[in-house]
């Protein structure tokens, strides 16, 4: 789901900046693709293949899906890919969440021992650097406070790791300049 979601946010934002219709269908089209063979009784499956979804989402999936759709809404596309991400956004909060502010990468059912916090990026940007940017764009959408200090916990835990390697946080620090951007709220 994550690279998908990230191809629907490329598609939706060419769209956008191209004035092309063909691209925010394909953008839309792929999220609905999603909604119906992915999500299942309030959760994300990570994979569709030979007709099956399976496996639990990640973080990454839902950080990447839910940015998409914050997208798609904002492309005027409608307001249930709104509704869709504040509901993948609560599901976040309830299951993925640590203590110490960020979020964890699997879920409490996930099939490994350990459950981690992961910051940095790799391949694709870092699910709690997506989601610290998806939590300041709701809440700038809803004005629902909440949102804002959950993207302020995940700052504050990244903050040593910006501070240590940047270049491994390029998109903490694209969330970090949306939250500074008090123009923007």
């Amino acid at each position: 789901v994550s690279w998908n979601a990230l191809m629907i946010e490329t598609f939706v934002q060419a769209g956008m900046a191209f004035d092309n219709a063909t691209y925010l269908e394909a953008g839309e089209e792929a999220a609905k693709f999603i909604r119906t063979y992915l999500w299942k009784e309030g959760k994300l499956l990570r994979r569709f293949r030979e007709g099956a979804a399976d496996y639990e989402g990640s973080l990454d999936d839902y950080a990447s899906l839910i940015r998409a759709l914050i997208t798609l809404y904002e492309a005027g596309r409608g307001e249930e890919y709104l509704h869709w991400a504040l509901e993948m956004t609560s599901h976040l909060e309830q299951e993925y969440k640590a203590d110490e502010g960020a979020f964890y990468l699997t879920g409490p059912n996930h099939s490994i021992l350990m459950r981690r916090c992961e910051l940095y990026d790799s391949a694709q940007p870092s699910g709690n650097a997506l989601h610290a940017e998806n939590l300041i764009r709701l809440y700038q959408i809803t004005h629902h406070r909440d949102y804002w200090i959950q993207a302020e916990d995940i700052l504050k835990v990244a903050k040593s790791f910006i501070e240590a390697y940047p270049q491994g946080a390029s998109y903490h620090l694209i969330a970090l300049h949306r939250y500074l951007n008090r123009e923007a709220t």
